[in-house]
Protein backbone atom coordinates (compact mmCIF):
# COMPACT_ATOMS: atom_id res chain seq x y z
CA UNK A 1 0.00 0.00 0.00
CA UNK A 2 2.28 2.28 0.67
CA UNK A 3 4.39 1.85 -2.45
CA UNK A 4 1.04 2.92 -3.99
CA UNK A 5 1.41 6.37 -2.17
CA UNK A 6 4.35 6.77 -3.28
CA UNK A 7 3.93 6.76 -7.06
CA UNK A 8 0.44 7.80 -6.81
CA UNK A 9 0.40 10.91 -4.42
CA UNK A 10 2.75 12.81 -6.14
CA UNK A 11 0.89 11.94 -9.69
CA UNK A 12 -2.21 13.32 -8.33
CA UNK A 13 -0.27 16.24 -7.15
CA UNK A 14 1.62 16.72 -10.31
CA UNK A 15 -2.01 16.93 -12.48
CA UNK A 16 -3.37 19.20 -10.33
CA UNK A 17 -0.21 21.38 -10.26
CA UNK A 18 -0.73 21.28 -14.08
CA UNK A 19 -4.54 21.79 -14.09
CA UNK A 20 -4.27 25.06 -12.18
CA UNK A 21 -1.45 26.47 -14.24
CA UNK A 22 -3.49 25.61 -17.12
CA UNK A 23 -6.41 26.74 -15.96
CA UNK A 24 -4.90 29.70 -15.09
CA UNK A 25 -2.86 30.77 -19.00
CA UNK A 26 -6.53 30.04 -20.56
CA UNK A 27 -8.20 32.59 -18.58
CA UNK A 28 -5.36 35.06 -18.67
CA UNK A 29 -5.49 34.94 -22.81
CA UNK A 30 -9.58 34.46 -23.34
CA UNK A 31 -10.72 37.05 -20.62
CA UNK A 32 -11.84 40.74 -22.46
CA UNK A 33 -9.47 43.42 -22.03
CA UNK A 34 -9.36 46.36 -19.61
CA UNK A 35 -9.67 48.64 -22.00
CA UNK A 36 -11.74 48.95 -25.42
CA UNK A 37 -8.84 48.94 -28.42
CA UNK A 38 -11.17 50.39 -31.08
CA UNK A 39 -12.04 53.18 -29.20
CA UNK A 40 -8.79 54.55 -29.64
CA UNK A 41 -7.37 55.62 -32.97
CA UNK A 42 -4.82 53.80 -35.14
CA UNK A 43 -3.35 56.60 -36.71
CA UNK A 44 -3.32 60.41 -35.73
CA UNK A 45 -3.10 62.40 -38.98
CA UNK A 46 0.02 65.33 -38.78
CA UNK A 47 1.06 64.34 -34.77
CA UNK A 48 4.51 64.36 -35.60
CA UNK A 49 5.90 62.75 -31.97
Amino acid sequence: MPLLLKFLLPAIAGGLTASVTMYGVVYSQTKAPSTNPASQPIMVYGDQS
